[in-house]
């Protein structure tokens, strides 16, 4: 699912996450969502199911929790927990959700806020979600979207048994580049492996900005070879030049070498692209349409 989301000038925040939680859970049609929806100027295109489930809808005056099952263990679920503010989206991620005292169990942890323009003044937001994570970006902000995905097991210990999630979310801060920070969060069971091997705030970065001994990230770009998904067009001297990059999880690299950690371009279609693009740009190669979301990531349109 891909929605570009505008909402007015008399918004509230209850009505928004409504909206916004509707879209993630399966709402195909503007002319369902609230009145804080501009319908004329917002879209919603379901090639591919959004795969949430409404789990919570009184998780506080506008807060709601959604939930879907981990694609390589239908049983399980990953409960993300999502509040609206006059001048912000925060999620929170859980291992599962109370929804009668409306509040999620440990472990997990909240995801961090994004800052989007006040209500007052009307904005507008890119959402993209599959069963296995979602996107949400304010078009008129500065900050990069709020991420929530799920990551292949590369690790050893990241089993079903020992209760680790293969699920991150990301929010950051000005910049995809080596400067910025991000919190992520992925729920482990309370065991030796989440004290070990924790994601914690680590500084968000591309492939190409990590010297040796770099600082740890939590999101990085896998630089040519592109990863699972991703491509590269060749310029006249055959070298790499504009392409659509995979991005993994990882609590760290030096050297090119990845620590803990997953690939989740190939569980939720989301992509670098390495060279500068606008908002709900439409990138096609070949047969398949890439939609442009902040400054330099993509997600899969068709």
């Amino acid at each position: 699912m891909y929605a570009f989301y505008t909402y007015n000038a008399t918004s509230t925040a209850a009505q928004v996450c409504s909206d916004i939680t509707a879209m993630l859970t399966g709402t195909t049609d503007v002319n369902l969502l609230s009145a804080s929806c501009t319908k004329a100027t917002s879209s919603i295109y379901a090639a591919t199911a959004s795969g949430w489930e409404l789990h919570d809808a009184n998780g506080g005056a506008a807060a709601q929790c959604v939930r879907a099952p981990l694609s390589d263990e239908p049983g399980t679920y990953k409960y993300v927990g999502i509040t609206v503010a006059a001048t912000a989206i925060t999620i929170s991620l859980w291992n599962g959700w109370n929804a009668a005292a409306h509040a999620g169990v440990a472990p997990g942890a909240n995801g961090g806020g994004y800052t989007i323009p006040a209500m007052t003044l009307g904005g507008a937001l890119q959402i993209a979600s599959t069963a296995n994570g979602f996107i949400l970006c304010s078009t008129v902000s500065s900050l990069p979207p709020v991420i929530v995905s799920e990551f292949t097991r590369d690790d050893a210990w990241r089993t079903t048994a020992n209760g680790c999630l293969p699920v991150v979310a990301v929010s950051g801060s000005t910049s995809w580049g080596a400067s910025a920070v991000a919190y992520a969060v992925s729920p482990f069971a309370a065991t030796a492996y989440a004290a070990t091997n924790p994601f914690t705030t680590k500084g968000l970065s591309a492939a190409s900005t990590f010297a040796s001994g770099a600082a740890a990230a939590c999101m990085m770009a896998i630089g040519p070879p592109y990863g699972p998904g991703g491509f590269y067009t060749l310029d006249a001297a055959g070298a790499a030049a504009n392409g659509i990059v995979s991005i993994r999880a990882t609590n760290s690299v030096a050297s090119g070498v990845y620590a803990s950690g997953g690939d989740m371009s190939s569980k939720f279609p989301l992509y670098e692209v390495n060279f500068t693009t606008a908002n709900n740009d439409s990138l096609m190669h070949g047969e398949i349409e890439y939609r442009t979301i902040s400054r330099n990531m993509a997600v899969r349109y068709s």
